[in-house]
């Protein structure tokens, strides 16, 4: 009885703080933190239907040498077929571009250049793609 008590609080105990790891990382460096807020203040407007009309879009991205991080932001959750993003973040013209790729037919858009300090509102698409 006593063993299955402590065997119920101990696993109680490893709950609680897997749940606190996933919500709060304990050593995080300043670059991690940094990501972090980017893919924040992108996240309202990505999703799995797409991204919102009205971004720039571009006909490929900036040279590999100055990537800086990429950022997985919306994998298809609902839909076979939706759409998933990253933001790729270059360092030498302070910008991030999105990729968004998937849709019926596969395809891939580069959205772009977008400054970093970007603060994006929600995204109104639903499921209109």
């Amino acid at each position: 009885m006593i063993c299955r008590f402590v065997s119920a609080l101990l696993l109680w105990g490893i709950a609680i703080c897997a749940n606190s790891a996933e919500t709060e990382p304990l050593h995080e460096t300043p670059m991690q933190t940094w990501l972090r807020d980017v893919a924040q203040r992108f996240a309202p407007c990505i999703g799995q239907f797409g991204v919102p009309d009205g971004f720039p879009v571009a006909q490929q991205l900036p040279p590999d040498d100055e990537m800086l991080a990429t950022i997985e932001l919306a994998k298809p959750v609902l839909v076979s077929d939706g759409y998933r993003q990253r933001v790729m973040i270059y360092g030498l013209s302070n910008s991030a571009y999105i990729v968004q790729s998937g849709g019926f037919s596969g395809q891939q858009t580069i959205y772009g250049p977008i400054a970093l300090d970007f603060q994006c509102q929600k995204n109104t698409r639903t499921s209109e793609q």
